[in-house]
């Protein structure tokens, strides 16, 4: 199978709003322009804003430079806080894996729609995931999606690369995020989209959009994989056996702190 060339990697996250005089997570959907199927274009670099949910949600331009991509993630923030300032000071952008809502915010019909179509699992040969039928209550969940082109995908390489994703940034974001209920609904171990130009991967959480260090952290251990991915197609000595840490890598990611801190030490795994 040939190299994993020509990366370019962008993003499509999502955002809770919070509402700081009443101290309380509310729907973007008042307050947020566009829609899935009408996003809000800003521009005419690539960058977008629409509602999901009752998520604020935005796309950057993919990039192969890790300050570019810091500062696409930047741009939107800014754009939409600055938006949000305009029509209440008190709303501000919360970045969190999950939250519970009030249910006078989730009586919206948008606010019952749960994801916009499957996804798949790269551990069982990139079989479909079930969809959830609903969200569990009031439950609300945040997802940093990753967006992984290059050179002529094609789908077996697309799970290999969501493999080594899982062990590169899956399993120590087990470690790094707060505690959250996000994996019962979406991003369980090797959940991930074909897309024309790649993979999606959809395992992140929103609370790693929260400062410029995880942001740096997601892109170059998205790199990282990469490289390991490239090592693993050259057979090479040092190479990774990615399926043989199969069982390893679904415990840790889910939620088994200890098996994915011997992983992350294992396999010298950089961490924020």
């Amino acid at each position: 199978m040939k190299r994993v060339d020509n990366i370019l990697i962008g993003s499509d996250p999502e955002l809770f709003i919070y509402n700081k005089e009443k101290a309380e997570i509310v729907s973007a959907i008042p307050f947020i322009p566009g829609t899935k199927d009408a996003p809000y274009i800003i521009g005419d670099k690539g960058y977008a804003l629409q509602t999901d949910n009752i998520l604020a949600e935005f796309n950057i331009p993919p990039t192969n430079n890790v300050d570019e991509f810091v500062e696409h993630m930047n741009f939107m923030k800014g754009y939409i806080q600055e938006h949000l300032n305009k029509i209440d000071p008190n709303l501000t952008l919360l970045h969190l894996p999950d939250g519970h809502l009030k249910e006078e915010y989730l009586q919206h019909p948008q606010a019952k729609e749960i994801g916009c179509s499957e996804d798949y699992n790269a551990w069982k040969d990139g079989e479909v995931n079930p969809k959830p039928a609903e969200f569990p209550g009031t439950l609300r969940t945040v997802g940093n999606h990753l967006h992984i082109g290059y050179k002529d995908p094609v789908a077996p390489l697309n799970i290999i690369i969501i493999k080594f994703m899982d062990l590169f940034l899956g399993v120590p974001s087990v470690i790094i995020e707060p505690k959250n209920e996000r994996r019962q609904v979406y991003g369980s171990a090797g959940s991930f989209r074909h897309c024309r130009y790649g993979c999606e991967y959809r395992c992140l959480s929103g609370y790693f959009l929260k400062d410029d260090n995880l942001l740096r952290w997601a892109f170059n251990n998205t790199l990282k994989a990469i490289e390991e991915v490239n090592k693993y197609l050259n057979d090479d000595e040092d190479s990774i056996d990615i399926d043989v840490l199969k069982d390893e890598v679904l415990a840790a990611m889910g939620g088994n702190v200890e098996v994915a801190k011997q992983l992350v030490e294992t396999f010298n795994i950089p961490m924020v």
